[in-house]
């Protein structure tokens, strides 16, 4: 029996020829995704496609304009990466060492968490600036993601016991709740969520002014991002930090070569950088 072309080798064309499928998602969604990995959208949507029993593009732009609801489901999947709190614990303590304990009592605090899914990290920040300055600085962290579903789920504050793995048991106590007497589900206090923001936008375009943020944590992002537009959101990051503000990548992320004059590394270990000229 004859059989059409295998559904992988129909979505990797479209995927790498930019073809009238992304062009779609473009115009329903408001998102560009072509700065994302060909190779990490390719399998994402075929791992989607194949849950919803869809075959090839056309398939996907009927059933799309059909349920225009499985849009927003669709982008998510395409851009969500699994969070938790305190990822990288390390990371942490060395800005409430480094950062917190020495910031200047009376001067205002702003952070960035970029790609902050669904909140895990901004609120990992949160719970820091509050364990050191509860209320004698003037501080928020604002968390920006492209995807709106995401935020709505980070302002809803609820979370799984395996995303808090890294909370200890007093963070646990001071800054979250349990929904329900399983206690397999957590919400967040209001303590934390009070002195958190979030913000839908893409890092190409960030929704805040020049020089409004001391910290921006941009990790875990530029990993699934086409390396020829690194230089572009580390411009922009560049534009939004103040004189001396910090930029912290994730583990296995770089400052290309070509953008090396503009940062200055202060703790290469936790991949820790300082704004430098432009």
């Amino acid at each position: 029996m004859a059989t059409g072309a295998p559904m992988h080798s129909r979505v990797e064309a479209d995927v790498e020829a930019g073809s009238d499928l992304w062009a779609c998602l473009r115009q329903v969604s408001g998102i560009a995704l072509d700065w994302y990995r060909p190779n990490v959208l390719r399998r994402r949507l075929e791992t989607w496609m194949a849950r919803q029993g869809l075959r090839g593009s056309a398939e996907l732009l009927e059933f799309l304009t059909a349920y225009p609801g499985k849009v927003s489901e669709l982008i998510a999947y395409l851009t969500v990466d699994f969070s938790e709190f305190f990822r990288q614990r390390g990371v942490f303590e060395y800005l409430r060492a480094h950062v917190f304990q020495t910031w200047l009592p009376g001067r205002p605090f702003r952070a960035l968490s970029l790609g902050c899914s669904r909140g895990q990290e901004a609120y990992s920040l949160a719970i820091v600036c509050h364990q050191v300055w509860q209320w004698t600085v003037d501080w928020y962290v604002i968390g920006v993601d492209i995807d709106g579903l995401n935020l709505r789920q980070a302002l809803r504050g609820v979370y799984g016991a395996r995303e808090l793995r890294h909370v200890t048991d007093d963070e646990r106590v001071d800054f979250f709740e349990p929904t329900a007497s399983s206690g397999e589900r957590y919400r967040i206090r209001p303590i934390v969520t009070q002195r958190v923001r979030f913000i839908q936008g893409d890092v190409f375009r960030l929704p805040v002014a020049s020089e409004v943020a001391d910290l921006v944590l941009l990790r875990h992002l530029l990993i699934f991002i086409q390396p020829r537009y690194h230089d572009k959101i580390l411009a922009e990051v560049h534009r939004v930090l103040r004189p001396g503000g910090r930029l912290v990548l994730g583990s296995v992320e770089r400052i290309p070569p070509v953008g090396e004059a503009a940062w200055v590394p202060e703790a290469p270990p936790w991949r820790v950088f300082r704004k430098g000229a432009a």
